[in-house]
This record gives C-alpha cells, sequence and structure tokens, in this order.
C-alpha cells in the first residue's frame, strides 16, 4: 500500500514546551557557564557571605526538588526573554528555553564555584528576526551575527542567566530582595 502521509515533527519534539524529555535530550544548544567566585568579591560586589548564598542554594535545590520542578533555577525565563526579544529569536520558544540548572558549590577558601547548565536553548543568528535592524545590531553587539556564530551567542546568553543567578540568589540569601521591595513601596497597595 503506497505511503498516504506522514508527520515530520510530532508533539513528542517539544518545540516551544517543557517535556520530560526537554532535560535529559535537549533541543537547540547545550551550553554551561562557569565560574569561581572569591569570598571578598561576594562580600564587596553581591553584599552576602559565601556561607549565607551556600545555605540559601541548598533550601532553593531541595525545595525544587520536592515541588517537581524540571531544572533548579530562580529567574533565568528574565534573561533569556530580554535576550530573545533584543536580538530577535523566536519569543515563543522562551518557555523552553529557560530550562536551566544552577549548581553552586562552598569551596574550602570559603570563594563559591557556580555553574548554569542550559540544554535547550533554541536560538539563531541567521534569519528570522535576527534580520530586523535593531534586532540585528544588537546581535552585533554581542559579536554574534551571522552564520558560525550561533555557539557565541549560546556562551553569551548563559553567561547573562548565570549573572543574574548569582545576583537575585545572593539579594535573597542575604535579605536585600525582600529589603529593596518594602523600601521601593512595592508591598504597599495604593
Amino acid at each position: 500500500m503506497p505511503l498516504k502521509s506522514f508527520a515530520i515533527e510530532t508533539g513528542h519534539s517539544g518545540d516551544k514546551r517543557v517535556t520530560g524529555l526537554t532535560l535529559s535530550r535537549g533541543r537547540g544548544i547545550r551550553v554551561t557557564a562557569e565560574c569561581v567566585l572569591p569570598a571578598q568579591v561576594l562580600r564587596d560586589e553581591l553584599k552576602v557571605e559565601p556561607a549565607a548564598l551556600d545555605k540559601y542554594f541548598r533550601l532553593l535545590s531541595s525545595s525544587e526538588a520536592a515541588a517537581g520542578s524540571v531544572g533548579c533555577c530562580i529567574n533565568i525565563a528574565n534573561s533569556i526573554a530580554g535576550v530573545f526579544i533584543a536580538t530577535g529569536q523566536d519569543i515563543a520558544c522562551v518557555h523552553e528555553s529557560s530550562v536551566g540548572i544552577f549548581h553552586l558549590e562552598l569551596q574550602a577558601d570559603s570563594s563559591i564555584y557556580a555553574s548554569i547548565t542550559l540544554p535547550c536553548l533554541v536560538v539563531g543568528t541567521v534569519g528570522g528576526g535576527t534580520g530586523v535592524p535593531q534586532q540585528n545590531e544588537c546581535l552585533q553587539m554581542f559579536g554574534c551575527a551571522g552564520a558560525g556564530k550561533v555557539m557565541r551567542f549560546a556562551e553569551c546568553i548563559a553567561a547573562y542567566c548565570m549573572g543574574l543567578e548569582l545576583s537575585t540568589m545572593s539579594a535573597l540569601a542575604s535579605d536585600q530582595f525582600a529589603q529593596a521591595h518594602e523600601r521601593m513601596g512595592r508591598n504597599r497597595p495604593q
């Protein structure tokens, strides 16, 4: 009997949504960023004690596991959404691209080792919205416009996500987050 119809891609692909396979199989690019932050940098720049940051990370990761979260992170979706809009990416892919695994370890010298893995970063540097003049200009500022630049672009996004995760987690661990919202009146109804 001759073939009458077929589907190349179905709901099993995970396109534009998080599935059970997103973390293990991924789509697009898998990228990891790592850094080591000396204790003095944590204290001076992020205003957090290394032990407090470590404690908060352990609380975050255990509560994420208890909630059944796919991945472990605070707000990489904010970073990814901003970069996607600015660089002409498919905004509908923010959801699946925002699956991430943030990891933090307190070292013997009180420095912090941190890493973030984005297993499903769906990005491009040619075609689609990347050709819109303003979005292409942003890609050029990253040094990522054109063919052969997608891995560099993914690395830039991972580094940006790492920075926001560390900043937000430090603010939460040192109580700066709640204090800032209280001081700026965001908790007071008008």
